[in-house]
């Protein structure tokens, strides 16, 4: 992490470690296993959720997303199209922080 949330790597391999359910969509928290990120997955990619080929720990590469900003607060959010499952462990990898809050220190330190 370079102080700065892009989108650069092409198809970025990564832990899902949280899964809510929403009314109509799911969000996600992926990790690569230093920091996590909130995203909400299309409804394209349901099924995998609705059938359990994707669950929590589950390990996938993301092949279609966006990074966007979010409507309701100034936090960065990936809008999650398509992704390859990859398997899935039984426990978190790592111990990952909150790539948000830490992008807020930073900007507070810099001020």
């Amino acid at each position: 992490y370079n102080g700065e949330l892009t989108s650069d790597v092409a198809q970025p391999v990564l832990q899902i470690i949280n899964i809510t359910q929403l009314k109509d969509r799911i969000r996600v928290l992926l990790s690569d296993g230093e920091f996590y990120l909130a995203s909400m997955v299309t409804t394209a990619m349901n099924h995998y959720f609705d059938e359990n080929i994707i669950q929590t720990y589950s390990i996938i590469r993301l092949t279609d997303y966006t990074l966007t900003q979010s409507l309701n607060s100034n936090r960065k959010v990936i809008i999650l199209t398509n992704a390859e499952p990859l398997g899935a462990v039984q426990d978190k990898i790592g111990n990952p922080q909150s790539i948000e809050q830490l992008a807020q220190q930073q900007q507070q330190q810099q001020q």
